[in-house]
């Protein structure tokens, strides 16, 4: 039963980039928040929807965000609401390729909560006039104390890949030195203070002043008795900034963290009261000032058949094998309400929570199970490999082959190319490399004078022993006739010698020719080629 739920989340919250996703919801349409009830009021089906939470958290707490769901406020000294969202807060799970989550507005708002004017000492502060000097104060170091999670969570993964703990503890201290350089250098607390004065309110506030004014008149009760109104406000306040920081925490920097989707548990809201006020809060929240997020949670809650109803729009059970269908046509349906409204209609608005019954049926396929999906920023890695591979292929000419020697190059089992007597063919055979450095010799005596150029071009590589002492004949002949040509009294231009070897059987002659060709302009005769072949 539990699996058909499982398969329909790990559609939401498993970003599958190559592959479209048959359950979503996304930044266009809104968030939703899904309620797990049973489809009778049978008592072992009800059972099983009680135990749910707690086994997704262990069956998914490795590859997800998600909540540890937990039986009781962690202090019952605090508010009983503030308490369990701090709880839902700071029990997500961490998968191994996630970034921590920072929790810097939630932390700032949280902190105000907890006082009361009432206290002694707040109220000596208020009569002194100090008060709003100390609840910013009291809001900057929140806001220092949930960023420095993340300098103990860079040390322990410093310390993990360093076996040796000084090594360890050094880079730790760098990476600490380096934060606080940083530190020193920027406005404290600036990007969460911002978001206070420009999103966390219904009007903008141009100054840190005026934010804390906000602050204490919406979270620090000023009467023996609040009114209802200010808690709703103070409630969906400490909801906006979890979600803001939520949001923070998959920004454009941070994009492999967008691959898991977060996930809220709000188990048993029908017996816990604090948990049912979360999840209204939650979605006055989606419809008054969270819109536009870049991600939103999936939240979960469980609950009775009937248990938590909404106050307004609630919306008829689903399966979870008709969600895929079921949330754009829930989409649909709010968005010809809304229409209908503004023509002057008076239909209330369907609700953001969808209840979901756990039913029969065929369950859809298994979540993937490994280190996660591509990111987007993995694909465009891949994507830019591969053309750089094709430019490589394709655009950039062939990487030029091994030399084996000055003018020579590998081909094959060959050492083909011009040379000028540089590079020597055959350099194990007694007399060539003497035959070939003396040719070298004699074409560096005439370079300052007019020449022509002559190629003895004949295969100048074998296995035969009498093959191989035929080429040194050839080549010492072909030296002795560039002497001959050089003397003074001789005919001009004088003669500079190359030796041209085209390969066994004449293979590369192409690549010979192409080579003379390129670097002898005063190539004026081509000599030896001697042989007819059908290669040539």
């Amino acid at each position: 039963m539990a699996q058909h739920l499982n398969a329909a989340l790990a559609e939401l919250v498993i970003l599958r980039r190559f592959r479209r996703r048959k359950v979503r919801f996304g930044r266009r349409t809104g968030p939703l928040v899904f309620q797990l009830e049973p489809s009778d009021d049978h008592a072992t089906d009800l059972e099983a929807i009680r135990a749910w939470p707690a086994e997704y958290y262990e069956e998914y707490s490795s590859v997800l965000p998600i909540n540890e769901p937990c039986r009781t406020p962690p202090d019952p000294d605090l508010a009983q609401f503030a308490a369990e969202l701090r709880a839902v807060a700071h029990r997500f799970s961490r998968p191994a390729y996630r970034l921590p989550l920072v929790l810097p507005r939630f932390e700032a708002a949280y902190a105000l909560a907890a006082w009361d004017l009432r206290d002694p000492d707040q109220k000596r502060l208020a009569e002194l006039g100090e008060l709003d000097a100390e609840l910013e104060e009291k809001v900057k170091e929140a806001i220092d104390r949930a960023r420095q999670k993340i300098l103990r969570e860079v040390r322990k993964a410093i310390k993990k890949v360093v076996t040796n703990s000084y090594l360890g503890n050094l880079a730790s201290g760098i990476v600490g030195l380096v934060i606080g350089v940083f530190g020193a250098f920027r406005v404290r607390a600036h990007w969460t203070l911002r978001w206070y004065r420009k999103k966390a309110f219904k009007r903008p506030l141009g100054t840190t002043e005026e934010l804390v004014r906000e602050l204490r008149r919406l979270l620090i009760e000023t009467g023996d008795e609040p009114s209802r109104n200010n808690v709703d406000e103070k409630e969906l306040l400490l909801v906006k900034a979890l979600l803001a920081d939520i949001d923070a925490h998959h920004g454009l920097f941070r994009r492999l963290n967008r691959v898991r989707r977060p996930v809220i548990l709000l188990p048993d809201v029908d017996l816990v009261p604090a948990r049912r006020k979360i999840r209204d809060a939650l979605l006055a929240a989606y419809d008054h000032g969270s819109r536009g997020l870049r991600v939103y949670p999936v939240v979960v809650a469980t609950s009775a058949r009937g248990g938590a109803p909404v106050a307004r729009g609630a919306n008829p059970p689903v399966s979870p094998g008709e969600l895929a269908k079921e949330i754009p046509a829930l989409f649909a349906r709010r968005k010809e309400t809304i229409e209908t409204i503004i023509a002057g209609g008076a239909e209330p608005v369907p609700s953001r929570l969808l209840p979901v019954t756990l039913g029969s049926g065929p369950a859809p396929k298994p979540p993937r199970r490994g280190p996660g999906p591509l990111t987007l920023t993995t694909e465009m890695l891949a994507l830019g490999g591969v053309l750089c591979l094709v430019a490589y292929a394709v655009i950039l000419p062939p990487p030029e082959p091994a030399s084996c020697g000055e003018g020579l190059v590998v081909m094959g089992r060959d050492c083909i190319g011009v040379s000028d007597g540089t590079g020597v063919l055959m350099p194990e055979l007694d007399g060539m490399p003497e035959v070939f450095a003396r040719i070298e010799a004699e074409n560096n005596r005439i370079a300052a004078k007019p020449y022509a150029t002559v190629a003895l071009m004949i295969p100048m590589q074998s296995d035969i022993p009498a093959v191989r002492k035929q080429i040194l004949s050839e080549v010492q002949g072909a030296y002795l006739a560039q002497l001959q040509a050089n003397t003074p009294d001789a005919a001009k231009p004088a003669i500079r010698l190359v030796l041209a070897n085209p390969g066994r059987d004449y293979r590369y002659w192409q690549k010979t020719v192409n080579y003379l060709t390129a670097r002898e302009p005063q190539l004026r005769v081509v000599a030896g080629f001697n042989l007819s072949l059908t290669d040539t």
